[in-house]
């Protein structure tokens, strides 16, 4: 009776073991592969979002260095757009939900300063393709352009402060002020060392 009871025990050991392997092994693979596939997600869009970060320059932070375009010209920039959504490698494809939503928000706008759409549907450029952008269509479309540059960093976390902790190197070039007899200094000439202003340990801070 004492052997059956130990072959029972030893038996159901073995097989909870097996069970517990069974669930711990495929939550680690399942685990690798979803850090695997998360890894090229993000290869892949990193490189996308950086070309449309680029293409962005075309409607930057404000009409300063860069004239503000003409319809005619905002046409070929909403087709620059377009080409990358549609590109051979379908960075469009791979646009994160806020994101894509924020592109298609900029692309409605570029749309509605470009066409006319008739009630029955029919598409056309806008007349007086050379006439300027009201300042309403030129102050939404800087708007939405710099809220998706917003949102392509925020997918990538370009913003993240860095999770390895890092530490200032000591000054190389001294201040003006004197300069107490800390060794780091000790190779600058006399006459320089009054110059460099009293740190917070040489006041007693």
């Amino acid at each position: 009776m004492t052997i059956l009871i130990g072959l029972l025990a030893a038996a159901f050991g073995a097989t909870i073991g097996a069970i517990t392997t069974y669930f711990t092994t495929r939550s680690t693979m399942r685990f690798g592969l979803e850090q695997d596939y998360d890894k090229t997600l993000r290869d892949i869009r990193l490189k996308g979002y950086q070309q449309l970060f680029h293409l962005t320059a075309q409607i930057p932070r404000h009409w300063l260095l860069t004239p503000e375009p003409s319809r005619a010209e905002l046409l070929k920039i909403r087709t620059s757009f377009h080409d990358w959504y549609y590109s051979a490698d379908a960075p469009g494809m791979f646009l994160a939900r806020d994101s894509k939503n924020a592109y298609i928000t900029l692309m409605n706008a570029l749309d509605a300063a470009l066409f006319e759409i008739s009630p029955g549907g029919d598409t056309k450029l806008c007349d007086r393709p050379d006439s300027k952008l009201s300042p309403e269509e030129s102050h939404r479309l800087l708007e939405l352009t710099s809220n998706m540059r917003h949102q392509l960093a925020v997918d990538i976390g370009a913003a993240n402060p860095p999770r390895t902790r890092s530490h200032s190197p000591d000054r190389t070039v001294p201040s003006l002020g004197p300069v107490s007899n800390d060794p780091r200094w000790s190779w600058l000439p006399t006459a320089w060392k009054w110059k460099r202003p009293l740190r917070g340990a040489d006041r007693g801070l």
